[in-house]
Parts: structure tokens; C-alpha cells; sequence
């Protein structure tokens, strides 16, 4: 059963990924793409994406589009849905100036780096320094995203399943 469900994400998860569109004008906050959902993209799409921007708690924002992206992508290809972890280490960039880009785009970003340095440093900054525990933050919010999004198509499907069970039983 579980099986089945992880396949429905992963194909939900496709769609996802398929409906987001890189904008042609210049990035202005440095994000690594500029990427939005496509102009009628279904509305469980456009709720998957305000779940992924905390239901409100962030204004849509470069950064977090282009990792709900990547999540929609690494599910797509088969990522576990129970390890954020994973597919987030592999979506930190590795470049300073993206690093540095990404954490001036929003103040409350710092937060990410302060709570991943208290986490993962034990409250002292790493080995690497600033722009190691900047790369923290970054992995914490992409893995806050990666289960946003795994958590909303979780939901999908369980309102799907919930109207497919009251078809039947009608």
C-alpha cells in the first residue's frame, strides 16, 4: 500500500515539476533560476506552493520557488519522500556568491543559519566558517520545503482516496 501511495506522489510530483516555467527577464535576487508556476496551473498545484511558502508565513519568494521546484523533481525521479535530507545535501550551492545572494534576499533568512548552527555546530560556526553555516541554512530550508511539498501531496492524496472511498460506497 505504501508503495502505491509513493508512486501517486511521485507521479503528482511529476506534474508538479512539469508545470513551473523559467521567466526570461534577469533574477534580480540571485536565486538560481527564476522560475513560477505556469499562468492555469491547476489549483492543488498553486495550494502545494502556498504550503511550501509556510501557508502564508513567507511571501512568494525566488529562492523558495526554484527549491519547491527541485523537490517536485527529485520526487519525480524517485526520491525517498521520508528523506529530506538526502535531496537537500545535494541542492546546497556550493558557490559563495550564491550562498551569500540567497541569505540577503530575506532578513529572516539569518534564522535558518542561527537555528542550523545551534542544531548542527552545537552553537559554534563550523570548521568552514560563515559561509559553511550559511550553506546550513540553506540545506534547512530546502528540507523544510522538500517536506512541505511531500506533506501537501500527501494531502492530495488522501482527499483523492477520501473521494474515491465515498464513489464506492455511494
Amino acid at each position: 500500500m505504501a508503495a502505491d501511495r509513493n508512486e501517486r506522489i511521485q507521479k503528482r510530483a511529476a506534474e508538479l515539476a512539469g508545470a513551473f516555467v523559467t521567466l526570461d527577464r534577469a533574477n534580480p535576487d540571485g536565486a538560481p533560476r527564476l522560475v513560477k508556476l505556469a499562468d492555469g496551473s491547476p489549483k492543488w498545484m498553486r495550494d502545494a506552493c502556498y504550503a511550501a511558502h509556510g501557508k502564508g508565513d513567507m511571501l512568494p519568494d525566488d529562492w523558495r520557488y526554484w527549491m519547491i521546484e527541485a523537490a517536485a523533481e527529485a520526487l519525480a525521479e524517485g526520491a525517498d519522500p521520508d528523506d529530506a535530507g538526502e535531496t537537500a545535501d545535494g541542492l546546497v550551492p556550493i558557490y559563495t556568491a550564491d550562498r551569500l545572494q540567497w541569505l540577503a534576499t530575506k532578513l529572516d533568512r539569518a534564522g535558518y543559519v542561527d537555528e542550523a548552527i545551534a542544531e548542527l555546530g552545537d552553537g559554534t560556526l563550523p570548521d568552514g566558517g560563515i559561509t559553511e553555516a550559511i550553506g546550513w541554512g540553506i540545506y534547512a530550508e530546502i528540507s523544510e520545503t522538500f517536506a512541505a511539498v511531500v506533506g501537501a501531496l500527501e494531502d492530495l492524496d488522501d482527499e483523492n482516496n477520501e473521494d474515491d472511498e465515498d464513489e464506492a460506497g455511494a
